[in-house]
């Protein structure tokens, strides 16, 4: 869990996930919700592009008919098909 030494806070206390997401070196599955309007899919565009340039392996996925908690059943049941699919596809 984030707490006040988290490498991702700034000295002014917002988090910087652009900063945080260059540094991994671990694989990233990035799945949006078509219906998503919490946080727009433009963020996720901007973070699959930060981790293509810092060269880490990334998949974007967007749930169609998804909102920003994965409701209604369906696309929440594709959305756990997904992650299922790509951890599998991660430890083989």
């Amino acid at each position: 869990m984030a707490g006040p030494n988290f490498t991702a806070w700034s000295n002014d206390g917002k988090w910087k996930p652009l900063a945080e997401i260059s540094r991994t070196r671990a694989r990233v599955l990035l799945i949006w919700g078509s219906r998503d309007t919490a946080v727009p899919i433009e963020n996720a565009e901007r973070y699959a592009a930060v981790l293509t340039q810092a060269r880490v392996r990334n998949e974007l996925v967007t749930i169609e008919g998804g909102d920003h908690d994965f409701a209604p059943a369906a696309p929440r049941a594709r959305m756990a098909a997904t992650i299922a699919d790509w951890m599998r596809g991660s430890l083989s």
